[in-house]
C-alpha cells in the first residue's frame, strides 16, 4: 500500500475519484450555444417525416401534372347527343403522343392573362400566327346557333392548320386517327391546339353549352370548310403522306 504523507492522501483520493469518473463518461460534454450531436435513433426520427413530405409533394406534383394535361378517347361512335363523352366501356384513352402522331399539337397556358401571356405571345411569333379573334359560341351569343352547330360538327377539313385557344367554357373537338378511328378531345379553360390542314375533323360544345375561344390565323384567315369526302384536295393528299412518314 502507497504510503500517504501528511497533506497528499487528499489529493490522491480526488485524482482516483476523478479517474473514474472520467472512465463512465461516454460523451464529451458539448460546449453551451453549440446543438448537441444527433445520435442514429434521432437522426431516422427526423428522417422519417422528411421523406413523408417529399413523397406527398411528390405525389402533389403528378397530380397536377395530370390535371394540366388535355384528355383524349376513342369514342364509341353510339347514337345520340353529341354533346356527351362518348366514352367506349372500358374508356381507350389516347395519349398527348399518339395526337402528335397525327400531327395534333397541345399546350396549356394561363387563359386569365392571355392578353399579356409571354408564352402565347413566344407560340404565336415562332409559328406567324399574325392573327387573331376572339369567337363566344351560345346561343344567346351567336346568330344562327343551331345552324352554326350543325356545320361545326359535319365532318370537314380545312386547306389550313385550325388553331384554337379556349378562354372560358370547354367543348369536344373529334378527329380521325390513322384508322379512320375517332378521337375526342376535351378541351377546357387555358387548353390551345392546333389541327393540321387536310385531317378530318368536326367540333361540338359539351353539356355546358358555351366556349369563348381565341382563333389564331396565318395571315388572312381562311375559313371555308370541305365536308367529307374531300380526298382530292393537295392538303389531304400532303396529310396522308405525314401519316405514313410518322408511323414509319
Amino acid at each position: 500500500m502507497a504510503e500517504c504523507y501528511p497533506g497528499s492522501c487528499s489529493l490522491v483520493r480526488q485524482q482516483h475519484n476523478g479517474a473514474e469518473e472520467a472512465g463512465k463518461m461516454t460523451t464529451p460534454r458539448t460546449p453551451r450555444g453549440v446543438p448537441r450531436p444527433r445520435h442514429g435513433a434521432e437522426l431516422e426520427e427526423l428522417a422519417s417525416p422528411l421523406w413523408a413530405f417529399l413523397l406527398l409533394f411528390l405525389i402533389f406534383l403528378l397530380l397536377c401534372l395530370l390535371a394540366a394535361m388535355v384528355e383524349a378517347w376513342y369514342m364509341d361512335e353510339a347514337p345520340g347527343d353529341q354533346r356527351k363523352p362518348h366514352r367506349q366501356d372500358p374508356n381507350q384513352p389516347a395519349s398527348l403522343e399518339q395526337l402528335s402522331q397525327l400531327g395534333v399539337f397541345y399546350w396549356k397556358l394561363d387563359a386569365d392573362n392571355y392578353e399579356n401571356d409571354p408564352q402565347l405571345a413566344k407560340i404565336r411569333k415562332e409559328r406567324n400566327y399574325n392573327w387573331m379573334d376572339i369567337i363566344t359560341i351560345h346561343k344567346d351569343k351567336m346568330p344562327n346557333y343551331e345552324e352554326k352547330i350543325k356545320i361545326f360538327y359535319e365532318e370537314h377539313l380545312h386547306l389550313d392548320d385550325e388553331i384554337r385557344y379556349i378562354l372560358e367554357g370547354s367543348g369536344y373537338f373529334d378527329v380521325r386517327d390513322k384508322d379512320d378511328k375517332w378521337i375526342r378531345i376535351a378541351m377546357e379553360k387555358g387548353d390551345m391546339i392546333t389541327l393540321p390542314a387536310g385531317i378530318y375533323h368536326r367540333f361540338t360544345l359539351d353539356e355546358s353549352n358555351y366556349v369563348k375561344a381565341m382563333r389564331l390565323f396565318v395571315g388572312e384567315p381562311v375559313w371555308t370548310a370541305y365536308n367529307r369526302p374531300a380526298d382530292h384536295f393537295p392538303a389531304r393528299a400532303q396529310y396522308k403522306q405525314f401519316l405514313t412518314q410518322a408511323v414509319q
